[in-house]
């Protein structure tokens, strides 16, 4: 988080194809001033259908409550066509996901860095 006083750097969300699936990369904080950006990029991303959409949270050093519901409308959102996992969380990330249960749902321990399983 920023200290007091400062503004956090802003969300950047970009997309890449990768055959039938999208990794999609995060950067910066997650949360309620930053969350629409990342659910319209996966509105966006699940518009395509495609078979398994990666959320590289790399670069993501903060996520709230907002930012995990985002990841659930985007999961239920792909409903039976396709699967959403994240990839590379920052460990201030993980912790969140494992402390919420939502690890087990999102947390795809085979994906490597390039979203290919191992």
């Amino acid at each position: 988080m920023p200290e007091p006083g400062t503004v956090p750097p802003p969300l950047t969300v970009t997309a890449e194809q990768l055959d039938d699936r999208i990794r999609v990369i995060a950067a910066g904080e997650i949360d309620m001033r930053t969350a629409a950006d990342l659910r319209v990029a996966l509105d966006a991303v699940l518009d395509g259908r495609p078979s398994k959409i990666m959320i590289d949270l790399a670069a993501v050093t903060f996520m709230d409550s907002t930012g995990l519901g985002v990841l659930v409308q985007a999961c239920t959102r792909a409903g039976d066509h396709g699967r959403v996992v994240v990839i590379n969380p920052h460990p201030i990330v993980r912790r969140i996901l494992e402390i919420t249960g939502l690890g087990e749902l999102f947390l795809d321990n085979r994906a490597t860095e390039q979203g290919n399983p191992v």
